[in-house]
This record gives C-alpha cells, sequence and structure tokens, in this order.
C-alpha cells in the first residue's frame, strides 16, 4: 500500500450519510491510517464571501462558463439542472466508472489498485486518494438523492457552496464532526465528494472546503 496507509473497504468504520428513501449515501474512508503526524492540507481555498464592490476583474481570471453548465468528462457531459427519481433510474452517474483514472490524476487523485467501492441500487461510490497529501481522506459518490432531499435530513452547512458552478451545496451530519460533503443535482443525479478525517481536529467548514474544491477542479477539467 501506498505511504503505508491501511485500507480496508470491508470492515472500515466508514462515515455514512442518507438522505431519504433512494439518495445517495456518501462515504468517507475513516479507516485510513493517516499517521501520527498527518500535517493539515494546504489546500488554498478561496473564501465564499463576496466581493466589496464590482470592479472589473481580468477575464483569464472568471471560471469556465457553460449555456448549459456541464462537467466535461471523457465519457461524456454531465449537465447541471434538477431532477426527480424517475428522470435518473437506471441512468445514475457513475463517477468511479465514468471518470477515467487520467481525469483524477489530472486534479492530484487517484484511484489504487481495484478501486474499493460501493454499488447499490441508486448508488456509486468509491475512495479516491490525493496523491501528494495523505492528510484527509476523500470519496466519489453519484446517487439518486437531491438537494431537497438533503435538506430534508441533514444540516445544509452553504447552499451556494461554490464559485465555479451554480448549485453546489455543502452539507453535515448533525453531531458527526471531522467530516463534510458537498454535492450538486445533474441531469443524471447527484454528484458528491466527501472529505474526512479519523482525528475530528478541525472545524466541519475546514473538510467542507476540501470536498468543493475535489467538485470545483472535477468541473472545471477539459475545458
Amino acid at each position: 500500500m501506498r505511504r503505508g496507509m491501511t485500507i480496508g473497504w470491508g470492515t472500515v468504520a466508514a462515515r455514512v450519510f442518507s438522505a431519504a428513501s433512494g439518495a445517495v449515501l456518501v462515504v468517507v474512508l475513516a479507516g485510513c491510517s493517516l499517521g501520527d503526524s498527518a500535517q493539515e492540507a494546504s489546500s488554498g481555498i478561496a473564501t465564499h464571501s463576496a466581493p466589496a464592490d464590482s470592479q472589473p476583474t481580468d477575464p483569464s481570471n472568471n471560471p469556465p462558463h457553460d449555456d448549459p453548465p456541464a462537467f466535461h468528462f471523457e465519457s461524456g457531459d454531465l449537465v447541471l439542472g434538477d431532477f426527480t427519481y424517475e428522470d435518473v433510474a437506471g441512468n445514475i452517474f457513475n463517477p468511479c466508472e465514468e471518470i477515467s483514472v487520467e481525469e483524477f490524476a489530472a486534479i492530484g487523485f487517484e484511484k489504487e489498485g481495484k478501486v474499493r467501492r460501493v454499488e447499490t441500487k441508486d448508488l456509486y461510490g468509491c475512495a479516491i486518494y490525493a496523491i501528494e497529501d495523505d492528510s484527509l481522506s476523500f470519496a466519489v459518490s453519484g446517487g439518486s438523492g437531491n438537494l431537497s432531499n438533503t435538506t430534508e435530513q441533514r444540516h445544509i452547512v452553504d447552499s451556494d457552496a461554490s464559485k465555479s458552478m451554480p448549485g453546489v451545496y455543502t452539507y453535515e451530519n448533525q453531531g458527526d464532526e471531522g467530516v463534510c460533503g458537498a454535492a450538486v443535482d445533474t441531469k443524471r443525479g447527484q454528484l458528491g465528494v466527501t472529505a474526512g478525517r479519523l482525528r475530528a481536529d478541525l472545524p466541519n467548514e475546514y473538510f467542507c472546503e476540501d470536498a468543493v474544491r475535489v467538485l470545483d477542479e472535477l468541473y472545471k477539467l477539459n475545458k
């Protein structure tokens, strides 16, 4: 195993969020052995506060613009937007198969060996590993849950969490420290990233920012 990490997907003490019947399960690998000296990740996340004024900016610094907004993966476009269960049943986006190894590598992640994953009806989820920093655990998932389901069952941290794309929300399980999920609704279901750490020595907002960062980087691929 890379960097001495020990991962047992079958016996891992996973943190699992479930929104409602048929909703996405977002899995964080809490069983990763991160070492006693794991450093705090320096992700360089920009704050989400709005600028004080609307001065002109360099167009090269603007986030990518799509009409309609979409992820552009080698497997095809994943368009953002509202959906119902009937819309996506049988056609839920599977990020573990439909995002290539090369695309994950382009944003600094890898899938090691046989992917540790969860696959049930209406849910696809798997672990991804940061190439340069193993102080956090990450999972990516696709499922039939949406913002409405998540709002009913979980605490929404930020309903407008990304500057790169519309509709991104972050959420946490009440009382569950050290883990946060970021998700966006698409025409093929909810796409989400979860970030977390065994030792909850940082506020959940920290993990929310890292989850959003990964989702943003996926959105910027191939643009």
